[in-house]
């Protein structure tokens, strides 16, 4: 959470989601990011001009946004980002890893 949503606030919380990952990883956990109504209702409250939202889309995005607040009693702050955290079987598939091609 932080005060206040900035640029720099989301640049911090993945900086944190860097660590938390290894950690997580070190005790052979895994982690999944739950960002879809976090990003939305960012994207909602810093947009002015949301016409390709139905407006019954922005109440609900309000809505959920809302509900994760009251429901992890987070009053003064806003969301950065929402991970679940446990153990679990190994996943059945994975998406395939190719190093990037970096031009300098």
């Amino acid at each position: 959470t932080d005060n206040k949503l900035t640029k720099n606030s989301f640049i911090k919380t993945g900086m944190l989601m860097q660590k938390l990952w290894l950690i997580a990883t070190k005790y052979d956990m895994y982690m999944q990011p739950l960002t879809g109504i976090i990003f939305l209702n960012y994207r909602i409250s810093i947009n002015s001009n949301n016409d390709d939202l139905e407006k019954r889309h922005i109440e609900i995005i309000k809505d959920s946004y809302n509900i994760i607040k009251k429901e992890m009693e987070i009053n003064h702050k806003e969301i950065t980002i929402l991970l679940r955290v446990g153990y679990a079987d190994v996943p059945s598939g994975s998406t395939k890893r190719i190093s990037p091609t970096i031009e300098f």
